[in-house]
């Protein structure tokens, strides 16, 4: 379940991880003559920090689900 939920979450980007998503495309698309070695790592970081997003959102809903059903 929260590997399903982690997946739905990255693939559809709402929120925030969206917001994210959009803030390290739109500076990868504006630096024109940062180095490709830069580009590289600074590409590499907005994939971490999407996924890491979409992990703390679904973790984050799976607690509020269980405060809502007790099991």
């Amino acid at each position: 379940m929260l590997l399903d939920s982690s997946v739905f979450l990255y693939a559809v980007k709402p929120g925030p991880i969206g917001m994210i998503d959009r803030h390290f495309k739109n500076l990868e698309s504006n630096s024109g003559t940062t180095s490709a070695m830069l580009q590289i790592i600074w590409r590499g970081f907005g994939i971490m920090v999407d996924d890491l997003a979409a992990a703390f959102f679904t973790l984050l809903a799976v607690a509020l689900i269980q405060k809502i059903i007790p099991l």
